[in-house]
């Protein structure tokens, strides 16, 4: 009877610790859960005291407006573009407005001409002829190489980018033929298409200039020459005028009161940024402090991320 009780007594010993690590391990999940969810309401928006613009407080684009409006008593002046490639996260203001384009044309006409590269059409060596109707006054082009010249395309694009050149452009044009240029580069890299009209007068849309700019930055590796090309573009004017922290690729426009610039910030995770004006007076500044409103919204994002 002795040895039955010890059996006994050894099952019950048994049963307790089985029951107690039970309790322990439902114990151990539960706190694990609690630790979970006080972790997730541990995350909280970091304050945007050290940032120019209190952006916990008051939207972007109302931060923007306020800034339009120092400069212009009509918002409808200006339109933009803007996306953190982090998130995603796009903005868009008077997007569908048409606008003379200037001098934002030639970084989709670079394009075509890169795409022509990547297929094996043409090399960087190759020579494209300069026509009289190309020539425009006081441009690099035009003062170095003579009416009637065959000029390299790797020397007409660097051109065409880092000095804004009309003549290198326009021989860029010429050569591929204009409304063939302007209706290709529209429907391939902006998935948008135009009457001849809107081609003929080089006119664009801050819509059209996101998708152009979005294309380049998720091919960039098809484009690497351009993009760097456009960082040694207007340095330190425009969207570059607004920090020397970050690189910036950028193509400024700016012809019969039409000022504009778009391009691409090199933040940690970069963003895509244009601004177009109609007839604002100061407009390069105009452009460089909504940037900058931008640039602290983006910086102010990425700190907050993990709470996404």
């Amino acid at each position: 009877m002795k040895h039955i009780n010890n059996i006994g007594l050894s099952l019950i010993c048994l049963f307790l610790c089985l029951s107690l690590c039970a309790c322990q391990s439902e114990e151990d999940e539960a706190i694990n859960v609690i630790n979970e969810i006080e972790g997730e309401d541990s995350c909280e928006i970091v304050s945007s005291s050290s940032y120019e613009y209190d952006f916990t407080s008051e939207s972007v684009e109302d931060i923007v407006t306020t800034v339009i409006l120092t400069y212009t008593d009509d918002a409808s002046q200006v339109s933009y573009f803007y996306e953190w490639t982090g998130d995603h996260d796009v903005i868009l203001y008077n997007e569908e407005s048409e606008v003379l384009a200037a001098s934002t044309y030639k970084v989709p006409l670079n394009m075509l001409y890169y795409d022509m590269i990547n297929n094996g059409e043409l090399s960087d060596t190759s020579l494209l002829y300069y026509s009289s109707e190309s020539y425009s006054a006081y441009d690099y082009i035009s003062s170095n190489y003579a009416i009637g010249s065959s000029i390299e395309l790797s020397t007409l694009q660097y051109s065409s980018i880092v000095y804004s050149d009309n003549t290198a452009s326009l021989i860029l044009l010429n050569n591929y033929g204009v409304l063939e240029a302007y209706d290709e580069m529209y429907q391939k890299y902006a998935q948008m298409s135009f009457d001849d009209d809107f081609y003929y007068n080089n006119e664009t849309t801050a819509l059209a200039g996101y998708h152009i700019i979005q294309y380049l930055y998720e091919h960039e590796n098809d484009y690497t020459q351009l993009i760097e090309n456009m960082k040694l573009a207007t340095e330190g004017e425009f969207l570059q005028a607004t920090t020397d922290d970050y690189e910036i690729a950028h193509k400024y426009g700016d012809y019969g009161g039409y000022t504009h610039d778009y391009g691409i910030v090199y933040t940690d995770e970069p963003y895509l940024v244009g601004i177009y004006t109609n007839q604002v007076a100061n407009s390069s500044e105009l452009i460089s402090e909504i940037n900058n409103v931008f640039l602290n919204y983006t910086l102010w994002k990425q700190e907050n991320s993990s709470c996404s």
